[in-house]
């Protein structure tokens, strides 16, 4: 028995040494296998900032290898959860995140996987620029999503929100983002549906809506449409 260990043991460091066997760091629930390309600086650097953000600290699987000069980054998510293209706009976002915060800019491939890490969805960290939630604060509004930059005051914030609460009601889930550009007021709000894009009632809607935050906030405002990835697809309504 005591040869057989030996041998096994033998066996498991060779594979080890031959980068076989992944390399594993762990901390506040967040592991994270990774492979012998990945240096240690660069796992830990992602299981620092994963593991911050982990605020219950509840378990959550991760695998990291290298590509090209970026990383794939594998991520074990709930079953359906792919299915909802809300969770599929978090997590782009969620990818852009880890490129800019974490690896400097570099391209991040996230892919969601199921409970054996086969692949559910694929996701990229591309045109990070061009996502208006972006490094901002979001409040809801009962189902109202509300994403707001620097650049809004807490007072700003909540007329905003009331507002359109007032407009859209608040019993269904609908996303805007409100920030300041160049001096002027950009309130984003996603439409999926294109049909809506070029509906005049609604066109008619959005202008006076730029009318009234342009009231509201004390300087010029523009309305946008976006994608569910809130990409900029329409707009540009204003006074």
């Amino acid at each position: 028995m005591k040869k057989i260990i030996s041998v096994t043991m033998v066996a498991a460091l060779i594979a080890f040494s031959c980068g076989l066997i992944p390399k594993k760091v762990e901390k506040n629930g967040v592991r994270i296998e990774y492979t012998k390309e990945v240096t240690p600086e660069d796992a830990n650097k992602l299981l620092d900032y994963l593991a911050k953000n982990n605020e219950d600290g509840s378990i959550k699987d991760f695998k990291l290898s290298k590509e090209g000069d970026g990383f794939r980054i594998k991520m074990v998510t709930r079953a359906g959860f792919t299915a909802d293209e809300k969770n599929i706009e978090l997590m782009t976002d969620f990818a852009c995140e880890i490129s800019k915060d974490v690896y400097g800019g570099k391209m991040i491939n996230l892919d969601l996987c199921d409970d054996k890490f086969a692949l559910q969805k694929g996701l990229r960290s591309e045109n990070c620029e061009q996502f208006e939630m972006f490094d901002k604060e979001m409040l809801l509004f009962g189902e109202l999503e509300l994403y707001y930059g620097e650049s809004i005051t807490k007072d700003q914030r909540d007329e905003v929100g009331n507002y359109l609460v007032d407009v859209f009601g608040n019993d269904e889930r609908r996303t805007f983002v409100i920030d300041k550009v160049d001096g002027r007021g950009v309130l984003s709000l996603v439409i999926t549906k294109k049909k809506y894009y070029e509906d005049p009632e609604l066109l008619d809607i959005y202008r006076v809506i730029a009318c009234d935050l342009t009231k509201t906030l004390g300087y010029d405002t523009d309305v946008h449409m976006c994608d569910e990835y809130m990409k900029k697809t329409k707009g540009g309504w204003s006074i």
